[in-house]
């Protein structure tokens, strides 16, 4: 039965395989510990209509007013892939993986590593042959081996194994106070990923780093998940963002969606960061949408008209383009922005939910725990595509914004000489750091002999950091009490990296034969049910 779009504190939201609908998954606010995942169908855009179709139900896990994101698995062209949902906060940093049926897998955890907020968690990578996204993330950590709070993160969309966390990333943000990032990337199928993760401070600056991901990283070697170079100052083009702003992930452009100034409506700003460092607003025409305080008003198709004016329909699908509602943003109407500028099927979309941004405030950098960490209870995984956030808008006290001066001595350059120019013609970086001992022409490395340390971590020497923190002991985890997780592609056994060399000759005579660590089972997502098999299903429209 339909009904009206349900109002969440906190939620997110992602587009399902046949683009006409998207899912939304929030906390419910009427039974504690519930969280919901309902089929919003856009056939008709001004009119959606909203069913329920799953629920779990952990009071020690899932809460309301926890910020949430949901992202798609990268090889989202399969039948039944899954979503994954990303729960954020002090004591409430869990994930799951929600089937297009509606079920959802009992949440899972990383040891002693939680997801401070969603507003610090970049998009850098992605893997569609593997399966996996990459992230950089601020995190609150337990170990006194931590340099920084900046760590890297990489998701398995198949297993709860495959997730890792690793603290040594080479070099890391200087500011003590971070208020936003982004992130950019181009898909690769395995091997190495490259993207670019944005950080944007409470004093008015920004600094861009290259991120390089890798597949190719477990537990027990010595590969990094992510490495972080060429920092570069971001021209921020006299703009000042604010407390509300959120961050959109698309492909190779990372778009800002703000408060504007001067009125209370919203202001998108964008930055390619492969091309230029300098943040700029993107135009539109007919106006901008309100700045709502609730997710519960839906305004239909004629919020922004993008420049340059276009009738033709994009023939981008909606798993390419973001929405949501953070901080009382009606992204999911600009969804329709993003669906009518012409994007490449490419492109993976993700946004950045966010809520009461005091209450989820990060705490001032100081040592703290953890490297790569695991999951723990993995729960069945279940794939989807592209990534958007909704929450309730918290009113905040309104700050007096001050028009930016670029400083006379950036501390983000950290080669510039206090009698030079700030700004100077960019150069986006060209070469990326090669974790296997490569040239920078494209020529890899060796791998590094696997470590099968059983204690999981391994020393390395000091590498030069652009900040003022040493570079950490890599330490990793993974998921705790890990399981292989249903693969939505025929139960195929999916193919592991790692073992690209020890298994060259099994393929060459196994072929489309996957290699996996562990044997697939079937496990439910709720008791006595078992996860969807049939790549088929998709709720009917109403």
């Amino acid at each position: 039965m339909s009904a009206g779009l349900p109002s969440y504190q906190q939620a997110c939201l992602a587009p399902d395989t046949r683009n006409s609908a998207v899912y939304l998954v929030g906390g419910a606010n009427s039974v504690a510990g519930m969280l919901e995942v309902n089929y919003v169908s856009l056939t008709n855009i001004n009119a959606p209509t909203t069913r329920r179709i799953g629920a779990n139900t952990n009071a020690l896990k899932w809460s309301a007013g926890a910020p949430k994101a949901c992202y798609a698995a990268p090889s989202s062209a399969q039948a039944n892939s899954v979503i994954k949902v990303v729960q954020f906060g002090q004591g409430t940093s869990h994930m799951s993986f929600i089937s297009p049926e509606g079920a959802i897998a009992d949440p899972t955890s990383f040891t002693n590593l939680e997801f401070q907020s969603p507003k610090l968690f970049s998009w850098v990578g992605s893997f569609t042959g593997s399966n996996y996204n990459v992230f950089h993330m601020y995190a609150v950590k337990a170990s006194a081996s931590s340099a920084s709070h900046w760590i890297a993160l990489r998701l398995s969309f198949l297993n709860s194994g495959g997730s890792l966390s690793d603290e040594d990333t080479k070099m890391y943000p200087s500011s003590a106070d971070p208020l936003l990032s982004v992130g950019t990337f181009t898909t690769a199928s395995v091997g190495d990923s490259r993207g670019y993760s944005v950080i944007f401070d409470k004093q008015g600056r920004g600094q861009v780093f290259s991120a390089t991901g890798s597949d190719q990283a477990t537990l027990n070697n010595t590969i990094p998940v992510l490495i972080l170079a060429n920092p570069t100052s971001v021209n921020m083009n006299e703009i000042v963002l604010s407390s509300d702003a959120v961050s959109v992930t698309m492909g190779e452009t990372g778009y800002i969606l703000d408060k504007a100034k001067d009125a209370n409506t919203t202001v998108l700003y964008s930055i390619t960061p492969g091309t230029s460092s300098t943040l700029q607003r993107v135009p539109n025409k007919g106006g901008a949408p309100v700045f709502f305080p609730t997710i519960a008003t839906w305004s239909g198709v004629n919020l922004i008209t993008p420049s340059p004016d276009t009738t033709e329909d994009s023939k981008a699908p909606i798993g390419a383009i973001i929405g949501g509602v953070v901080g009382g943003l009606v992204l999911i109407a600009l969804m329709v922005f993003f669906v009518r500028r012409r994007r490449t099927p490419k492109y993976q979309a993700a946004a950045t939910p966010v809520a009461n941004t005091e209450a989820h405030a990060p705490p001032p950098p100081h040592p703290a725990a953890g490297g790569m960490t695991q999951i723990q209870n993995g729960g069945p995984v279940v794939p989807i595509q592209g990534q958007i956030f909704q929450a309730q808008h918290q009113q905040q006290q309104q700050q007096p914004t001050i028009t930016y001066q670029p400083p006379v001595f950036d501390p983000y350059a950290q080669v510039q000489k206090p009698d030079e120019r700030q700004y100077v013609a960019y150069q986006a970086p060209t070469k990326f750091f090669d974790p296997y001992g490569g040239n920078q022409n494209g020529t890899p490395g060796l791998l590094p002999a696997a470590n099968y340390d059983t204690n999981a971590s391994q020393t390395s020497p000091t590498i030069y950091s652009v900040s003022p923190y040493a570079s950490p002991v890599p330490l990793r985890t993974e998921p705790d009490l890990q399981q292989q997780h249903y693969s939505p592609v025929q139960q195929q056994q999916h193919y592991s990296p790692v073992q690209q060399q020890h298994q060259h000759q099994q393929q060459q005579q196994q072929q489309q034969q996957h290699y996996s660590p562990e044997q697939p089972f079937i496990q439910s997502a709720t008791p006595g049910a078992q996860l969807p098999k049939s790549p088929q299903f998709i709720p009917p429209p109403q």
